[in-house]
């Protein structure tokens, strides 16, 4: 079973707003109501992880190193600023400098936060920022920096009851330990693939537990996980004796990410010159196909007779106007080996990837192929993964052979590109399964029959160097495997078409 780190914020702010005069007994009581979770934590084998800031630190007359003699973890916390300043208090209380919880979500700059925590002696962050930086950020660890580990909060403080919206306030609210319980349960169903560490993290405040009877309902969760509950650079430590936690996405200017993902009309216009070009003396039928009312346009091309036949289901943008580049192929390059392949330009781009519309629209030109008698091999890129998966389990045709996966989205956390915040799918809860039923590729790949090939670069287009969507898929299918041999390709995919084409031919069965 995963881990869990429960982590308490040692803020202080309600002694600095006490009047002069009571903050030694307004600090009194917190320490004592620290001192009493701590305790209840220790009964059932749970250990705690503290976050401190200077002012507590500096008012501190021995709390902190009695916490960290029974076993519990001590760290330092600012709020984006004066990261020097609790790092040298928390120390002096006793607490450690390796651990903390800079203010990524105060910060603007994420990066100068983490590399100003790592100088600080920092090796290992937990903190939280409302974007994503990263595909399962909370649920595996990851490197901000090289040596520099971070395992983020898994779960909005909205989620159980920490804070709540009053109006367009945020304002303080009231724990919820079922909640916090529910949110737990539902993260141990999402496994961990090799080279990952999985954890479960959750922060709260030093007011959340200045009533005796929130203590008392934290000792129902501290009673359920037991020794589960570790402090977090104990859980980071069995991290990296594994080599555990993926690299920091590279930092892209904009303008050439969007180049990149063929976002710019220059890019746009540039590549469809190119497929004019390639597509001199190759046979092509296009036709107008009507599914539900609605009219698809769909395209064929190659030999009339082929040996087998691809439908290429394309992500966001029209799959007749983007073609083979986002693998480094060429329509001449499959004729000459026999090939033909089918592509459509969705009704509508801005619909789900999971969305009905999509799935029959990819089940019509999978209809089509399927006419023709060769096998089929699907060849899917990006979010195209989902409708094609669900279509090919829909039909359940033992001639669809083959699927071949590029760089597609496994499931809600990878589904979002990491930062997206306009990306329509980003505003929903990822610990909610309704609103993403039909749009996720790990639901559906064990019922695929046929092999299941995932093409993976070093450089995912859309997460960078990070590849647990791809493991967790790979996993998970009937006869799946990654690549040739297991390990993702140098660089971007699309420069390992000759290679891929290969990988196409025998699970075709071409010679």
């Amino acid at each position: 079973m995963i881990p869990i780190w429960l982590e308490v914020h040692v803020d202080g702010v309600a002694i600095e707003r006490a009047l002069p005069w009571r903050r030694k007994a307004v600090w009194e009581a917190t320490a004592a109501a620290h001192d009493d979770l701590a305790r209840r934590a220790e009964r059932h084998g749970a250990r705690l992880s503290f976050r401190v800031r200077e002012a507590p630190a500096k008012r501190d007359d021995g709390l902190f190193r009695r916490l960290v003699a029974r076993g519990h973890e001590v760290g330092w916390h600012a709020h984006g600023d004066r990261l020097a300043q609790a790092r040298d208090a928390v120390v002096a209380a006793g607490g450690t400098a390796e651990v903390a919880t800079p203010g990524m979500v105060q910060a603007r700059d994420w990066r100068r936060v983490a590399a100003e925590a790592q100088a600080l002696g920092a090796t290992l962050l937990t903190d939280r920022v409302e974007a994503p930086i990263v595909q399962y950020q909370g649920i595996y660890a990851w490197e901000p920096l090289p040596g520099l580990l971070s395992m983020d909060v898994s779960v909005s403080p909205f989620a159980w009851g920490v804070l709540r919206r009053d109006g367009r306030r945020v304002v303080p609210g009231r724990l919820d330990i079922a909640a916090l319980m529910r949110l737990v349960e539902a993260r141990d169903h999402i496994e961990t693939p090799r080279g990952a560490l999985g954890f479960f993290g959750a922060t709260f405040h030093d007011h959340d537990i200045a009533d005796v009877g929130t203590r008392a309902s934290l000792e129902r969760f501290f009673q359920r996980y037991g020794a589960r509950i570790v402090p977090s650079n104990v859980a980071a430590r069995e991290g990296r004796v594994r080599g555990a936690g993926g690299r920091a996405p590279p930092q892209r200017p904009p303008r050439f990410a969007r180049l990149r993902r063929g976002q710019s009309g220059l890019f746009r216009r540039v590549h469809q010159l190119r497929l004019r070009v390639e597509r001199r003396g190759t046979q092509m039928d296009e036709r107008v196909v009507s599914v539900d009312g609605r009219a698809i346009t769909a395209r064929r091309v190659g030999p009339g007779t082929a040996s087998a036949v691809l439908v290429l289901v394309h992500g966001g943008g029209s799959g007749v106007d983007q073609g083979l580049a986002p693998f480094g192929l060429s329509e001449a390059a499959l004729a000459e080996v026999g090939l033909a392949a089918w592509t459509f330009a969705r009704s509508e781009g801005a619909r789900p990837p999971g969305s009905p519309e999509t799935v029959a629209e990819t089940r019509a030109v999978l209809a089509l192929a399927l006419a023709e008698g060769p096998p089929v091999v699907l060849l899917t890129w990006s979010a195209g993964l989902v409708p094609a998966l669900r279509a090919a389990v829909a039909l359940g045709d033992p001639r669809i052979v083959a699927l071949v996966d590029g760089e597609g989205p496994a499931d809600r956390w990878s589904l979002v590109p990491p930062g997206a915040a306009d990306h329509p799918l980003a505003a929903l809860d990822p610990w909610d399964d309704a609103p993403w039923e039909g749009a996720e590729a790990i639901a559906h790949i064990a019922a695929f029959t046929g092999r299941y090939l995932r093409v993976q670069a070093e450089d995912d287009h859309v997460h960078g160097p990070h590849a647990w969507h791809a493991a967790r898929l790979v996993g998970l299918a009937r006869d799946g495997r990654l690549n040739a041999d297991g390990r993702p390709l140098p660089g971007r995919i699309e420069a390992h078409g000759d290679m891929i084409l290969g990988w196409i031919r025998e699970l075709a069965g071409i010679p």
